[in-house]
């Protein structure tokens, strides 16, 4: 039987996101698919699998990324589904723990690479905010009705989402310093 979880996780919570999917697994809720905060899972053997997330350089249908999807399947590991660059696998529990990060350089470079995106997710609703609220006083400016407050409505939404961006990745910004520290300390 089918359950389809709705379920929102930050782009800088998917440490988390892995966790709860082998909580659900471990529960015996296998996933199936995975959508925009949409999660399909099927029940099966409780324990049966462990979960992995990893945000690709490209998107899943870029060559590079389809011969590293291929690379893992080749090594027992399953790509369950994706969503943007983002990738869920899996491997049988019986096969052993598995990582997709084999030393501490190859974390560094995943969590770099989310928090560029973080970045320049951030960059784009700080000018989406500038615009709205340009457009607003531009519209404010040559009317006298009040149509100018969606314009001013966008972008103050906008305004507080890319403030609060960064708050969103701090644990993987928190993560990514931990991490170049202890790589510091290891050479």
């Amino acid at each position: 039987m089918k359950h389809t979880v709705h379920k929102v996780f930050s782009i800088g919570a998917f440490e988390k996101e892995e966790q709860w999917l082998n909580q659900m697994a471990a529960k015996g809720m296998i996933l199936t698919d995975v959508g925009f905060c949409k999660y399909v899972f099927e029940e099966g053997t409780p324990g049966e699998y462990i979960y992995r997330l990893e945000l690709l350089n490209n998107l899943p249908s870029h060559a590079e990324s389809i011969a590293y999807i291929s690379f893992l399947e080749d090594m027992g590991i399953e790509h369950v589904g994706s969503y943007l660059r983002w990738v869920y696998f899996r491997r049988k529990a019986s096969e052993g723990n598995f990582d997709l990060f084999s030393d501490i350089d190859s974390r560094i470079i995943h969590y770099k690479r989310i928090t560029t995106l973080s970045s320049v997710l951030t960059l784009v609703l700080a000018i989406l905010a500038v615009v709205y609220f340009g457009q607003a006083v531009s519209f404010f400016a040559t009317h006298t009705s009040g149509f100018f407050q969606p314009f001013l409505g966008y972008g103050i939404i906008f305004t507080i989402v890319a403030a609060l961006f960064p708050l969103v990745t701090r644990p993987v910004r928190k993560s990514l310093k931990a991490l170049l520290k202890e790589r510091r300390i290891r050479e």
